[in-house]
């Protein structure tokens, strides 16, 4: 679970990644997302808020305790970043590799569910 924050614009940073990078990171950015909400479920965050207790969040939470992970749901400045990076991430896998990432979905979960539980 890493984010290689190769500058501070989340979409010069992911535009920045080697090819095998670019393979990679969308599933962990996507993974690290899904972490908030998992995390939210269980224990009370200050600007994540899940109403719907049934909610299907996309992966199982996993390394919660890893520093991205803890950085992610540290702010909801930190979590939007991580959304557009992921998007990126996802566009120039789309640009480098003529197809869709698998995770596109997930980070889209992500970002669309955000206009109802992001404080």
């Amino acid at each position: 679970m890493n984010i290689f924050v190769l500058d501070e614009n989340p979409i010069i940073a992911a535009q920045m990644l080697c090819d095998k990078h670019i393979v990679k990171m969308p599933l962990e950015t996507a993974q690290l997302l899904s972490n908030v909400f998992s995390t939210a479920l269980k224990v009370p965050n200050p600007f994540v808020s899940v109403i719907d207790q049934d909610i299907e969040i996309p992966y199982k939470l996993t390394h919660n305790n890893h520093p991205c992970s803890l950085w992610a749901r540290q702010s909801k400045g930190n979590f939007y970043w991580l959304i557009e990076y992921g998007k990126e991430l996802c566009k120039e896998y789309t640009l480098r590799y003529k197809r869709k990432h698998k995770s596109e979905e997930v980070i889209d979960w992500c970002e669309g569910f955000t206009h109802f539980s992001i404080n």
